[in-house]
């Protein structure tokens, strides 16, 4: 049996990304497809997206909106203000 804990459908054993949401697109090694944190696409990470998570933005017991899996950076189901956090970070990293 393979264990695959993030769910990303890479087993644990290969993967080098292990915290990876379920639902995000990962290549054969479990990572990410684009730059974490580029919610549009556009190959970088800037304030525009993080206008999409602040749109997502949600409280503690609010049903998560399932256009906002992506805005989830921390994988845990919800977009809060861990997400925002990690966000920051990438912001300030680039």
């Amino acid at each position: 049996m393979i264990i695959r804990s993030d769910g990303d459908g890479v087993g644990d054993h290969c993967d080098c990304c292990a915290q990876t949401p379920s639902q995000m697109q990962v290549n054969a090694s479990g990572c990410a497809e684009f730059d974490f944190g580029d919610l549009t696409g556009d190959g970088f990470v800037r304030l525009d997206d993080w206008v999409l998570i602040k749109n997502c933005l949600a409280g503690p017991s609010a049903t998560p909106d399932p256009g906002c899996t992506l805005a989830d950076l921390s994988g845990d189901g919800r977009v809060d203000l861990l997400d925002a956090a990690i966000f920051q970070t990438l912001l300030c990293d680039r």
